[in-house]
């Protein structure tokens, strides 16, 4: 789920309960449902269905479309989520997905000369690497 976020918003159902127990949506952020559902990776198991359930239509104003524009409104809530994220990593193959995924947006937001995303998303990969050289050290 860290590494590359593969859910299409509109084709996913859930129990009601699974939205309650995850107090909803966090509502600050550019889009809610990475968050949502990264914290339901956590806990619940998800099912694929082989099927086309949805159609993609392109239009230059539509959330997608930002995400290459010089100033993408979604990367410093992408990077809210991951340091969030951090806090649920459990294991080290987490951190090393978590730590992957901060390196593409660390990129992107080089790319896009996002210099305060940039920041952000190296101070998030060095709390990573304090927490995996904190685990090697207790084992």
């Amino acid at each position: 789920m860290l590494t590359r976020y593969f859910i299409s918003t509109p084709t996913m159902l859930m129990r009601r309960a699974t939205l309650l127990a995850l107090g909803g949506y966090d509502e600050t952020l550019s889009y809610e449902d990475f968050d949502f559902w990264v914290r339901a990776s956590r806990d619940w198991r998800f099912q694929y269905q082989d099927a086309v359930t949805t159609r993609k239509r392109r239009h230059p104003r539509s959330m997608s479309a930002q995400v290459t524009r010089a100033h993408d409104p979604y990367l410093a809530s992408t990077l809210r989520v991951c340091e969030k994220a951090l806090a649920l990593c459990r294991t080290p193959a987490e951190l090393r997905a978590l730590a992957r995924r901060v390196r593409y947006e660390l990129g992107h937001a080089l790319r896009r000369r996002q210099w305060a995303a940039a920041r952000q998303a190296l101070r998030l990969l060095m709390n990573i690497i304090g927490w995996v050289v904190g685990l090697r050290g207790q084992a």
